[in-house]
């Protein structure tokens, strides 16, 4: 059995599209636990109403408000499927979501799928989550994922993801300095046995103004040219030193190393050049260390990025000091 773990807050106005999208799934042995954060529409209401005639659904309602990223960490828990697809409140998966991901997920840890972009109202950007992340190829080797990872940004959608419940056992709790779900459960992946992913579409992510991540660089990269000028400014204001980053990588890299151990010669690379970007205190080793990996970081196998790269790494501060 496959579990659905769904985290809900105030979602009335585009949950009965993503229920009826469940439903609709050609994969029909499911379990759909939803975990509500103290809503204060109807969104109780609605899905209530659907568990009344699907007693596949179950609906787990929060005392108190968790947040998003303790919510979907309720409901992964509460799970008892094999393996666990973790689900939005106001997407619409395409009927054969599950069947892809539970088809190619084999011995590995994660089963992820593309994402077509659409706005509030379901037309679609003409944009896939692919190539707003600059996902342009995978690694053969699924352990070089660890530098995309720690490196630059995660490129997997959470709501695209399918999890095998033995791993995802591992990856509770969250660590409480890593930002995002989906972030930390990529991370573990790599870790562990590692990820598959399909550039089908298995989703229609929604983009309004009530999303969680709306205003992240996934939206920011569908202008290429506000993009570029973005970039430049900001790479100005790091060299002036009127721009400091700061990231949720150094707390990721650390956790990992605790939970899972050095698992990889890769992550122990990183880990050193981590050490002393931590400690503003890149050296030319660190230059080239970036340079010959950069392909990994990007996940492009072009590497005009590099000058970005080093610049941004150069003013990390870790997330805990900001």
């Amino acid at each position: 059995m496959i579990s659905i773990a769904m985290a809900t807050y105030n979602g009335e106005k585009f949950i009965r599209e993503q229920l009826d999208s469940i439903l609709a799934q050609t994969i029909t042995d499911w379990e759909l636990i939803v975990c509500d954060d103290v809503s204060t529409d109807s969104t109780i209401a609605i899905i209530e109403e659907y568990a009344k005639k699907d007693s596949r659904i179950q609906i787990h309602k929060n005392k108190v408000n968790l947040g998003f990223k303790r919510n979907f960490e309720k409901a992964i828990e509460l799970c008892q499927g094999d393996y666990i697809a973790l689900c939005d409140q106001d997407d619409i998966w395409y009927s054969n979501h599950l069947e892809v991901l539970y088809n190619q997920i084999g011995n590995h840890s994660l089963s992820i799928g593309n994402s077509d972009i659409v706005d509030e109202n379901n037309l679609f950007c003409g944009h896939r989550m692919s190539e707003t992340d600059y996902l342009t190829f995978l690694p053969t080797n699924c352990e070089k994922l660890i530098y995309r990872e720690l490196l630059n940004s995660n490129p997997f959608q959470g709501a695209a993801m399918l999890l095998k419940k033995t791993f995802a056992d591992t990856c509770i709790p969250i660590p409480d300095n890593v930002l995002f779900h989906d972030t930390w459960i990529s991370a573990c992946a790599c870790a562990q046995e590692g990820i598959i992913y399909s550039y089908e579409p298995i989703i229609r992510y929604r983009q309004h103004q009530n999303n969680v991540t709306h205003h992240s660089g996934r939206q920011k990269k569908i202008n290429k040219w506000k993009t570029y000028f973005s970039y430049i400014v900001k790479l100005i204001n790091t060299v002036t030193n009127k721009h400091l980053s700061s990231t949720d990588r150094f707390e990721i890299a650390e956790n990992l190393r605790v939970r899972y151990g050095g698992f990889n010669d890769d992550f122990v690379q990183i880990s050193m050049f981590l050490e002393n970007a931590k400690k503003q205190k890149l050296n030319i080793n660190d230059v080239l260390f970036l340079w010959k990996n950069m392909e990994y970081i990007t996940t492009s196998h072009s590497k005009r990025g590099f000058l970005r790269f080093w610049f941004l790494w150069s003013h990390m501060y870790p997330i805990n000091n900001e």
